[in-house]
């Protein structure tokens, strides 16, 4: 695999995916702009084409790691500590490596399109898979603390976009779909062909 830091494309800060460790306990995936940069283990996701050992390359599958060992900057830690200061090792008791996974049901409100709940979990399978996980108290939900949730692998298909990443823009199969776009083509050329 690869070791990377995924920053946010805005030129205005530096904004990096990193993780926090939250009251319950539970690993997540966050944006800082804080420490050092976080870092990323890239890994090919078993069952494709190529050996192990090759590299990465276009229309792999992929899925992310997160190793306390990479990390220079530390994490934030808000079990036992309302500040969440940033620790630099790995806690007692934790297995070294954090992978992104999908719960379900999710986390966030399901009368809103806010977006999707990620979490961090120690499970390296891929496999689907239910657990116990360590929430907050909730009356209407008649739970004391815990609950059972399913956690899916997130993966990623890794797909080469052509600068600025809209070379599909007149796909017949798209055509005449309205996909308003927020950024800004700066090439006269290829303005002039997105106007055609």
């Amino acid at each position: 695999g690869s070791l990377i830091s995924l920053k946010s494309y805005s030129k205005d800060s530096e904004l990096y995916l990193t993780v926090f460790r939250n009251e319950q306990g539970h690993y997540l995936p966050a944006i800082t702009d804080a420490g050092a940069a976080p870092y990323w283990r890239v890994q090919k996701m078993q069952g494709g084409s190529r050996q192990n050992g090759e590299l990465i390359r276009d229309s792999d599958h992929i899925r992310l790691c997160w190793s306390f060992a990479d990390q220079r900057g530390g994490f934030r830690d808000y079990t036992d500590d309302v500040f969440g200061r940033r620790r630099f090792h790995v806690p007692e008791d934790e297995p070294e490596n954090l992978y992104v996974k999908l719960p379900f049901p999710g986390f966030q409100r399901s009368d809103t399109a806010d977006g999707i709940a990620m979490i961090m979990h120690t499970e390296e399978a891929t496999k689907s898979y239910a657990t116990t996980l360590n929430v907050l108290p909730h009356k209407e939900f008649d739970n004391v603390g815990i609950a059972t949730y399913g956690l899916y692998d997130l993966s990623f298909r890794l797909d080469v976009l052509d600068t600025p990443g809209q070379q599909e823009l007149n796909d017949f199969m798209i055509y005449g779909l309205k996909q308003p776009s927020e950024i800004v083509l700066k090439d006269e050329k290829r303005i002039a062909q997105v106007k055609t």
